[in-house]
């Protein structure tokens, strides 16, 4: 244990719950710390040198699997145009999604918001006007909302720097770079707007010296973040080599953009027992409670394997001695047996020998945590965990089915969560680029159902007569565009049933 733990590494990031804001302090430093170490995989103090207890980082890997399950076979993109209508803003979605990967940035945002309740995607511009989507862990950034849940300001940590005189204990002072937006107001906290009667989104970079007091954005930021000329030189050439001429404490207006370019993505939408925070909490806050059983019980194995060695019974002639030495083993003994005395050697009374679990034992116990946690997050053990589904023995059809069930409400309730910050994010990057905000995201049906299934189904209605060949195919095919739905309609020789795709006014088309 003891060589293990010394070898094991972590992310230590206290300046972060350091610097939450006054009313968010206690949440960050209480539930949102919390749920990062377990997710990190060591948690301060319970894993231990000295008592032996291993990381396993079990809550990180359950938080993948959470968040792999929401995502299932990913998003795609769909018209909200007028049927049958070419959708110019439909295609040019797909092509920014081929140069900056959105989908798998969503999935990213998925699986942050699974570890600590919620996540950020941030639109960002370059010099030539190009964006770029990021998704920040939910230790990267506070954010403010309003009465109804909206974003209207953010503080990001971009980056970190060290440099400067050092302290007493050796240390040299850290520098933060924060990115902070927020909507213009006046003296008097009355937002300002512009000719259309919207609000104003600015932007401004900050560096905040980390050793600064807890409450320091509830006070007056412009007074206490760094000047460019009174920071270390090495800070000053790392900012200059990675930002260029980032301009510093200099407000200004996010162009093309009418909201924040920012979208909180939230596991849930409230914290429990703290209504009043609308932030989300991980999927850790429920089942924390069993997760120092699970690295408890693997930390007793591990033990257990390496300090109780099987003995072995061995026959006479192996243990007899030649030329007058009448043990052969030596001083191999304890190897092979283990010797245990009957009475105590002080007061002579009956010594109790209780056996050690063995590895089937262990095994068997994890699987009882593994099944509780599955029963409070309100998923199938089976989707998370198909070696233990598959060790269950018989399970009935029935069961089977309701286990299934109960993950695709999971899936369904997670979606659409989420489903409103991916919108809002495709939203306004269309409106960015000039283009009409008429693409939305869905996931697709295939994560969540079984494939058979659905073709059983569809195949079904479709000779009922109930839907067409096209929504057949379109269910059986969610992410393929109109035409390629229409072309495999001709090659099967139904392409009358849909009209021939018709181009849209090039003034409605664009904004």
């Amino acid at each position: 244990a003891t060589c293990y733990n010394q070898y094991f590494t972590w992310n230590n990031n206290s300046a972060f719950y350091i610097l939450a804001p006054t009313y968010l302090f206690q949440f960050y430093n209480n539930n949102v710390r919390v749920w990062d170490e377990w997710n990190n995989g060591w948690v301060g103090n319970f894993h231990s040198i000295k008592k032996g207890i291993l990381p396993t980082q079990f809550a990180g890997s359950l938080c993948q699997k959470i968040g792999d399950l929401i995502y299932g076979d990913g998003v795609l993109f769909e018209s909200t145009a007028e049927k049958n209508v070419q959708n110019d803003a439909l295609d040019f979605v797909g092509e920014i999604d081929n140069k900056i990967d959105i989908k798998n940035t969503f999935k990213d945002s998925i699986l942050k918001s699974a570890q600590l309740g919620n996540s950020l995607l941030k639109w960002n511009a370059d010099g030539n006007g190009e964006l770029w989507l990021d998704a920040l862990a939910g230790n990267r950034f506070f954010v403010d909302l309003d009465s109804r849940g909206k974003v209207v300001g953010t503080r990001c940590y971009i980056n970190l720097y060290t440099g400067g005189v050092k302290q007493k204990d050796g240390k040299q002072d850290s520098f933060g770079l924060v990115e902070e937006r927020y909507y213009d107001a006046d003296d008097d906290g009355n937002y300002r707007l512009d000719a259309n009667g919207e609000r104003v989104p600015m932007l401004v970079y900050k560096v905040y010296k980390l050793n600064a007091p807890a409450n320091m954005f509830e006070s007056n930021p412009s007074g206490l973040s760094i000047p460019f000329d009174d920071l270390p030189r090495q800070v000053k050439r790392a900012l200059r080599s990675e930002y260029g001429d980032l301009p510093l404490d200099e407000p200004q207006q996010i162009e093309g953009f009418k909201t924040l370019g920012v979208y909180l993505v939230k596991y849930t939408n409230y914290v429990t027992n703290i209504p009043n925070i609308k932030l989300g909490e991980s999927c850790l806050a429920k089942i924390l409670n069993y997760l120092p059983k699970y690295d408890a019980i693997d930390s007793e194995e591990t033990i257990d394997l390496r300090i109780s060695r099987p003995k072995v019974i061995v026959p006479d002639f192996m243990s007899r001695g030649e030329k007058g030495n009448t043990n052969a083993l030596d001083n191999y003994d304890d190897v092979v047996f283990n010797k245990i005395p009957n009475k105590s050697d002080k007061d002579q009374t009956p010594i109790t020998f209780i056996p050690t679990p063995r590895e089937e034992h262990f095994i068997r116990l994890k699987e009882d945590v593994i099944k509780k946690i599955c029963g409070q997050l309100g998923v199938a053990t089976s989707s998370l965990f198909s070696d233990i589904a598959d060790a269950r023995g018989n399970v009935t059809a029935t069961e089977i089915s309701s286990e299934n069930s109960n993950t695709t409400l999971f899936q369904t309730n997670k979606r659409k969560i989420m489903l409103g910050a991916f919108n809002d994010c495709v939203r306004d990057m269309l409106v960015f680029y000039g283009y009409e905000p008429n693409v939305k995201v869905a996931f697709t049906p295939a994560g969540s159902s079984n494939k058979t299934v659905m073709v059983k189904n569809t195949v079904a209605l479709d000779k009922s007569g109930l839907q067409s060949k096209y929504q057949s195919i379109k269910e059986l095919h969610p992410e393929w565009s109109d035409k390629q739905v229409t072309a495999e309609l001709d090659e099967l020789g139904g392409g009358q049933e849909k009209e021939p795709l018709k181009q849209q006014n090039d003034n409605s088309a664009k904004a």
